[in-house]
């Protein structure tokens, strides 16, 4: 009988742990293939994550349509917060008894009306009689406007007005009375109109036209001017545009009335024209 220190029992000994370690690490693998194979059953019939590699929803397409929202949205922000009134906290207070303070005022009330300023640019015909010069609308060919535009911050309403009748219908000359401050309730548009007596108009190449490309423009009797803003549709109607052409005609009957100088004459104190 062997002794305990007998080699062939040692290598015996051995073999047998060899043995069932070989046996312990198959069980191990065996299990761990079960549960990778329970685990792709349970994966069979559900739907794949989409991968971040430029196809299907969550791609490259994708997140470029999103950049292009968010870049639209952002240019949409921009462009109406530029076409918004200023604050009241910004509109300069004017001094009491100046062109702009009722501007002021109306700006305050309605602070949803952009501050905007234009002319009622007329002339004497060789018989005697007015006329008035219309611009047509870009956007609305139906509709014939005066020329009028938005004050620039810090910009006075009368030069202002001025100004846009120069670009938007190609003449100049002297300043005549306020006619008054006006809310276009359909354009939110809160308008500071001035009549402008006629000197020079533009010819259709001069550069001091700005909007000579895109704008025409036409003389009409004050008669003809009142017909042509009745007659448009009703969506289309403005009843400002024939308030401020009343206004004028005061204005005109009293200078050839009076012969006073133009800029002695103050008709904008009628409140009924100051809001709708």
């Amino acid at each position: 009988m062997s002794g305990a220190g007998d080699p062939i029992d040692r290598e015996l000994v051995q073999a047998h742990e060899d043995s069932e370690h070989g046996s312990k690490s198959k069980t191990k693998q065996n299990k761990a293939e079960k549960r990778q194979e329970d685990s792709s059953s349970q994966d069979i019939g559900k739907p794949r994550k989409a991968r971040n590699d430029g196809g299907g929803k969550g791609g490259k397409k994708g997140s470029d349509k999103d950049k292009l929202k968010k870049a639209e949205k952002k240019q949409y922000a921009s462009d109406s917060e530029h076409m918004k009134p200023r604050p009241d906290a910004l509109i300069r207070k004017p001094t009491a008894g100046t062109d702009d303070e009722i501007l002021y005022k109306i700006a305050k009330k309605s602070s949803s009306y952009r501050p905007c300023a234009g002319c009622v640019p007329v002339r004497k015909r060789s018989d005697g009689n007015w006329e008035v010069l219309l611009v047509q609308s870009r956007w609305t060919p139906e509709v014939w406007l005066y020329p009028k535009g938005g004050i620039e911050e810090s910009e006075d309403p009368k030069l202002s007005g001025l100004r846009e009748t120069r670009e938007e219908a190609g003449v100049i000359g002297k300043c005549g009375p306020k006619l008054g401050v006006y809310n276009f309730s359909s354009v939110k548009q809160s308008m500071t109109m001035y009549i402008l007596f006629v000197d020079e108009e533009f010819a259709d190449t001069d550069a001091r036209w700005k909007e000579r490309k895109v704008r025409i423009r036409a003389w009409y009797s004050l008669e003809e001017a009142k017909k042509i803003f009745k007659g448009v549709p009703d969506k289309l109607y403005r009843p400002e545009l024939v308030k401020i052409l009343k206004k004028t005609k005061n204005v005109l009957k009293t200078v050839d009335e009076t012969g006073h100088e133009f800029d002695e004459i103050d008709f904008s104190g009628d409140s009924d024209d100051l809001m709708d």
